[in-house]
């Protein structure tokens, strides 16, 4: 093996020894990039600063969040909240939506629509993702997710993420741009969600 300090073989002990040693601290030293990395996205997200795609209704203007200034997608998205307050249900909210003839707006991402707001069916999925999401209360959130890493039947090792319960949330910042609703709304929201559950 040749490297920029010289030639070495691995079948000679010395030689197989600086290379195990390189390769060690190789190791480490790309250890110690990735602490550098996250430790510098820590303090972004510790002080709000670290961005990331916003849910539909909310925009960043220049470095700030604000409310989408398209009054449509606000209507769309306080409709839902105020659905769920009457309701009790994400399942009645959809029904609702349907019955009205009301469309719900989604943020495409990728491709030739990449950025750009389509308008269609309100899904379940859709209605828990919006109010289950801390940033509709105005609140910035690091750490709702981790990715754990698990070894399946097969012996193949996949990571999925994983949502944490708030208390286990790394950042979290009330009153740290405009929102939907307050934050006592959303945690009251939920525990309604958490009650309605049947399984």
């Amino acid at each position: 093996m040749i490297d920029e300090d010289g030639e070495y073989d691995p079948a000679d002990f010395n030689d197989s020894l600086v290379l195990g040693l390189k390769g060690t601290f190789a190791q480490a030293e790309l250890h110690i990039i990735r602490a550098r990395l996250h430790g510098g996205k820590l303090n972004k997200a510790a002080n709000g600063e670290l961005h990331f795609p916003l849910p539909v209704g909310l925009v960043f203007e220049d470095d700030k969040i604000v409310l989408d200034p398209d009054q449509e997608i606000q209507g769309a998205v306080r409709a839902v909240f105020e659905l769920f307050e009457q309701e009790g249900s994400a399942y009645r909210v959809v029904r609702r939506f349907h019955d009205l003839g009301l469309r719900f707006p989604r943020r495409a991402y990728g491709g030739a629509w990449d950025g750009r707001i389509i308008w269609g069916r309100l899904t379940h999925g859709r209605v828990l993702g919006i109010l289950a999401n801390p940033c509709y209360a105005g609140t910035y959130v690091f750490g709702r997710h981790q990715a754990h890493r698990a070894v399946g039947a097969d012996g193949e090792i996949y990571t999925r993420s994983v949502p944490m319960p708030p208390e286990a949330w790394s950042v979290t910042l009330h009153d740290h741009h405009p929102g939907y609703i307050t934050w006592d709304q959303f945690v009251a929201n939920r525990q309604r969600l958490a009650a309605n559950r049947t399984n």
